[in-house]
């Protein structure tokens, strides 16, 4: 297999994680002789598990964190319901190691005391990436980057009490009530915000005649354990301390809010298993916790991707600069700039309107010669592609965070762009896919679990992340197994390139046509 680079058209392997076509790795048998069979991420798990038990009797003997995985796999969200179906199945406990089979308040304690063990499945997820990596160096080469919603079981509850300005009680009217926004509606509110600039994100913003309005002063509440907070002139009570909230407002009355997080996963465009999956208030933004994503990915596969794509939430200048600084090439769509009205890229007298570096002799087109980091910051070196005269000939360089929305270290106009942001969308399902296999990111009330906070749910993802690596292996014949599925493939960026090009040819065939005098232009990008 030849050498990668950041220009290489990105490969992948299809259907890969259609485990419907291996119906024994839907068994919960299945999974734990896996984990039995390799020590190393067994002993990660069962470190993590008595590094959190410091004192008391001895406890039953048993692997708790090959039971949580029984259970994460099951698809059943909460644990009482779980334990009544395997109640009979002394072959599933016995699998673990137990003697007998625990009653349910004690599978309830041992379950909810792993909430501090997300970190430990990702690690154990990550020994098998760079295993994986190992046997093949494109995985982990390529990321795509997105969030979904994640519905907290809490609802907020009108929490004015006689000593706060409440508006209701001067109208005499019944205390209002906040109802639950649709997850249709807030991820509509969501991808209209990332569509905006990011300066004027705070703004209200109209969604289904409702207006998204900020939350004030948020405090927490030991006594009741629960965090109490401000929205549309009133006190409201939750019992998520980590939730985030959105709250809509209909006039100058808060009716409904989206109250819960935002799941965010790294996915990988070789095999499109997760790399890295974090949970976040409902209230941040996604470009705010992008760099702490990154280098939880990055240490998982210990190595940089060259090139990771998102959506318009990671389209900020800070995203861009921070890639570019690494060696990253980004690929994401725009987002226009406060106070632009353009909806596209505009070009300038350093860049044109695809980003690529105009000469600084003659002002024309270039062609791309090389990128590296320099003194810790992207560089990108080209030539001017018709020389004007003699002060053109020779490479020039620009940094990339001289503009860093547009100057990238894979131009627009490269295969590998072009694939990567094609394919984005494709891989967007994978979120779905998660939560129909392992309901993570509830959305609903059928699979949202009772119990509330940030760590339950983000236990379950990294624990769906680690079974996801362990089928991977399996599939891939990266482990002891045969390989199940076919070769990899070529992404394709569809015509997107010949578009661009396209679109470059009519500019210069306007701009000369005047004259006619310029020599004709070689169209065809400079090869890898």
């Amino acid at each position: 297999m030849r050498a990668l680079t950041r220009r290489t058209v990105p490969e992948h392997l299809p259907e890969i994680t259609r485990y419907s076509d291996d119906p024994a790795l839907a068994s919960p048998h299945t999974l734990i002789a896996m984990v039995k069979g390799m020590p190393q991420i067994r002993a990660e798990l069962q470190i993590a598990y008595h590094r959190a038990y410091e004192w008391g009797p001895d406890r039953m003997r048993g692997d708790w964190a090959l039971a949580y995985l029984a259970f994460v796999i099951s698809r059943i969200p909460d644990i009482e319901p779980w334990c009544q179906r395997v109640r009979a199945d002394h072959s599933l406990w016995a699998a673990c190691d137990f003697a007998q089979v625990p009653s349910y308040r004690l599978v309830h304690l041992r379950f909810t005391e792993m909430e501090g063990m997300a970190d430990s499945f990702e690690e154990a997820a990550a020994i098998l990436i760079q295993k994986a990596r190992a046997k093949d160096q494109r995985v982990g080469a390529w990321w795509h980057l997105d969030a979904s919603e994640a519905e907290t079981h809490a609802a907020p509850q009108h929490d004015c009490t006689a000593y706060d300005d409440c508006p209701t009680a001067k109208t005499g009217r019944r205390n209002p009530r906040m109802q639950r926004v649709g997850t249709a509606t807030a991820k509509a509110t969501r991808q209209l915000l990332a569509a905006m600039p990011v300066e004027d994100v705070a703004a209200a913003v109209s969604v289904e005649g409702l207006r998204v309005i900020p939350v004030g002063a948020s405090v927490v509440d030991h006594e009741r354990k629960g965090r109490r907070f401000t929205s549309g002139g009133h006190w409201w009570f939750t019992r998520d301390m980590d939730a985030g909230v959105r709250a809509y407002s209909r006039g100058s009355r808060v009716v409904k809010a989206w109250h819960g997080f935002l799941h965010m996963e790294v996915i990988d465009h070789f095999t499109h298993a997760p790399l890295a999956s974090r949970l976040i208030p409902a209230d941040q933004q996604e470009h705010a916790a992008y760099e702490a994503l990154f280098q939880r990915a990055q240490g998982h596969l210990d190595a940089l991707p060259y090139l990771v794509a998102g959506d318009a939430g990671y389209s900020v200048e800070h995203v861009f600069k921070f890639n570019s600084n690494l060696g990253v090439g980004s690929v994401f769509p725009f987002r226009r700039h406060a106070g632009s009205e353009s909806a596209h890229r505009q070009p300038t007298d350093v860049y044109d309107e695809h980003g690529i570096p105009n000469c600084r002799r003659c002002g024309g087109e270039s062609n791309f010669v090389r990128f590296a980091v320099t003194r810790g910051k992207g560089r990108l070196w080209f030539r001017c592609r018709l020389p004007q005269s003699q002060k053109c000939q020779g490479e020039q360089s620009i940094f990339c965070d001289e503009a860093p929305r547009h100057l990238l270290p894979v131009w627009r106009i490269e295969e590998a762009y072009a694939a990567m942001r094609v394919s984005h969308q494709s891989y967007e399902h994978k979120h779905r896919d998660l939560r129909i296999q392992y309901l993570v990111a509830p959305d609903c009330l059928a699979l949202r679990p009772k119990r509330p906070g940030m760590g339950w749910q983000q236990l379950r993802a990294s624990a769906a992340m680690l079974i996801e690596w362990l089928r991977v292996l399996q599939r891939a014949g990266w482990g002891k197994a045969k390989a199940t599925v076919d070769t990899a493939r070529v992404s394709s960026g569809g015509t997107m390139v010949k578009r661009l090009l396209e679109q470059r040819a009519d500019r210069r065939a306007a701009a000369r046509a005047p004259t006619g005098s310029d020599p004709p232009v070689n169209l065809v990008p400079p090869a890898a």
